[in-house]
């Protein structure tokens, strides 16, 4: 019977953990895209979830570096996923000469969250991201959401094949 009890704890445990660790990837990122990235403490964001331990953001995510990564990660792997589709419904014909498919793929599954709630939040969090060189907001998704981005490239440069690279690239 003490064995069912302990899986139950176990259970119950993690669930609070998963919930603390979700409600402060939500207030980071509101607190990062309102006040600015360096302007906001882990501190700060602690107390914002309701949270008395201070070193929370340090148990569940280690670092700011890895909570910035993690409020990516969320949002970032349902980017790249609708962008493969739209990509992938772009018939083969088309994809080798109709660029305003191809970027409306690379720019609508990230417009699309301006429309869920707190994606405004996101879009500002990542221009926060984006605008800062030190926090380089691409390595944060490299390798793991950007297959869509890789895709959207190749056919870039098919389409534009008569242009430099670097010109295609930028």
């Amino acid at each position: 019977m003490s064995a069912a009890r302990n899986e139950i704890a176990a259970v119950q445990s993690g669930e609070r953990s998963a919930s603390v660790r979700n409600r402060l990837i939500d207030v980071a990122e509101r607190l990062f895209a309102e006040h600015g990235i360096d302007t906001v403490s882990l501190n700060q964001i602690a107390k914002a979830a309701n949270q008395r331990n201070t070193m929370v953001i340090q148990y569940h995510f280690g670092s700011k570096t890895a909570l910035l990564q993690a409020i990516a990660d969320r949002r970032m792997q349902a980017v790249n996923d609708r962008r493969l589709e739209l990509l992938g419904r772009i018939d083969a014909q088309s994809r080798r000469s109709d660029l305003r498919k191809v970027a409306e793929a690379m720019v609508f599954p990230f417009a699309e969250h301006l429309s869920h709630e707190g994606g405004s939040y996101y879009v500002r969090f990542v221009a926060q991201l984006y605008s800062d060189p030190r926090l380089e907001f691409f390595k944060l998704i490299k390798g793991k959401h950007a297959s869509g981005m890789r895709e959207a490239g190749r056919a870039a440069r098919e389409i534009l094949s008569e242009l430099p690279g670097d010109v295609v690239k930028h």
